[in-house]
């Protein structure tokens, strides 16, 4: 019950993703689950999607066969996290582990942070983590209290309100739908983007 993060070493290689002439980005709708399908230019570095606080970068992580993961990456807008990144074992239907980030850095440092803890929500930002709650029940559940875990949420939301996550997402809450690919326009899965339409 309390070991299915099973996944083996992430790196900076498996968040690679090659810029196009065109790219399908993930577009976050406000105070929605519903995502638009954008298809443009993003930034590059020779020729490697390179993200930022307009830009940032959603990734899926494989989490239930540690001999052989699969990673999906693909950009996303309308997150606006700055100078950070988010990460959750809550991501339906699969539950795979699913972060965003303007930085590759703190991605793997959120990504980690959730193995660690076997499962649950963790926020990086500037090399260290700033927020975490472990749900090591399936990857799902915490062990603590109605209250302390309401009480670490609302820590956790302020430090996403301060590295720029919009009131009109909730960090957690709307990153755990963007895999769930029966929602439309666009998601993203252990395998990549899916077009849904």
């Amino acid at each position: 019950l309390c070991d299915t993060i099973r996944v083996s070493a992430v790196s900076k290689e498996d968040l690679t993703l090659k810029a196009e002439e065109k790219n399908h980005i993930i577009e976050m709708q406000p105070h929605q689950l519903l995502t638009k399908d954008v298809y443009a230019k993003v930034p590059s570095v020779n020729g490697v999607f390179c993200q930022d606080a307009q830009f940032n970068k959603i990734c899926v992580v494989e989490r239930h066969n540690s001999e052989k993961h699969m990673v999906g990456v693909a950009p996303l807008t309308g997150f606006h996290i700055c100078n950070g990144a988010v990460a959750t074992s809550v991501s339906h239907d699969s539950h795979n582990i699913i972060a965003a980030g303007d930085n590759d850095e703190d991605i793997l440092l959120a990504i980690n942070c959730i193995k660690e803890m076997k499962g649950g929500y963790a926020i990086a930002s500037k090399g260290k983590i700033i927020g975490k709650l472990a749900l090591p029940v399936f990857g799902l559940m915490s062990m603590e209290s109605c209250e302390t875990v309401e009480n670490t949420l609302q820590e956790m939301l302020k430090s996403a309100r301060q590295l720029g996550v919009s009131e009109a997402t909730d960090p957690f809450i709307t990153l755990s739908f963007m895999a769930l690919t029966v929602i439309p326009e666009i998601r993203i899965t252990e395998r990549g983007i899916v077009l849904v339409k």
